[in-house]
């Protein structure tokens, strides 16, 4: 009988995730197509390409991910400042925006997350720039986005991703007129245990997520629970 080799229980867990990944990627796919089988019978061009960026987004994403866990296969979790460093690099060197997307960071070091909650922040990212650049600025001006993560000595990460752009329609009601992409959003963090706020302003958009690994969670069980907020008060940042 040959003699076979397990693979290490985080190598596993890695190659299980991404074909999770992959399996939600295509799922998305699948309903845009079929929205798109209802639909007129020609699309914009503007429309085709916001799809395209938006799963150039969410597999650049998962490519990051994946990355990050491969080069610490013993570890439990992922340092998020990694993952977004580089999802931000690539961003950037893709030219899939062209010359009209500006991402400023500060991330600060070791802000450590669950595979899953890297995952999540991932995907959310790819839909928050996504939605900026289609609705921050309608008469196209270049978009200028903000991103920073911090953590504190209870192991949770801040992270803030905020726009400059005009912010939600006056009388926005999340409920009522959240789109696909903020919906998504909500889910991706409620589903990992994190908490979610957005606050817009003539100044722009900005997203407040909070994080807590599942075992710094446990050791806090009094934590609050998950949130989802709109305030048209204060803070920079757009999308829908």
């Amino acid at each position: 009988m040959p003699n076979t080799v397990t693979p290490p229980a985080r190598t596993i867990e890695a190659n299980h995730r991404i074909a999770n990944e992959l399996a939600q990627l295509a799922a998305l796919l699948k309903r845009q197509i079929d929205a798109a089988a209802r639909g007129p019978e020609s699309l914009s061009r503007e429309s085709v390409v916001n799809t395209l960026r938006l799963h150039h987004g969410r597999l650049l994403g998962i490519s990051r991910l994946h990355h990050a866990i491969s080069r610490e296969p013993d570890a439990d979790d992922v340092d998020l400042t990694e993952v977004l460093a580089s999802l931000l690099r690539e961003f950037e060197a893709s030219g899939v925006f062209e010359r009209r997307l500006s991402l400023n960071s500060t991330l600060a070091p070791q802000c450590r997350v669950d595979a899953a909650q890297a995952s999540a922040v991932t995907l959310a990212f790819s839909e928050i720039v996504t939605n900026a650049m289609k609705y921050a600025h309608p008469t196209g001006l270049p978009v200028e986005m903000t991103v920073i993560a911090t953590a504190a000595a209870d192991g949770t990460v801040a992270l803030i991703i905020a726009d400059d752009g005009v912010g939600f329609p006056e009388n926005f009601v999340e409920a009522r007129d959240a789109g696909v992409g903020l919906k998504l959003v909500r889910a991706l963090m409620e589903n990992v245990g994190g908490r979610l706020a957005m606050s817009s302003s003539e100044l722009g958009l900005r997203f407040d997520i909070e994080l807590r690994r599942s075992r710094d969670r446990r050791r806090n069980d009094d934590a609050r629970p998950v949130g989802f907020q709109v305030s048209h008060a204060q803070s920079p940042g757009s999308a829908a």
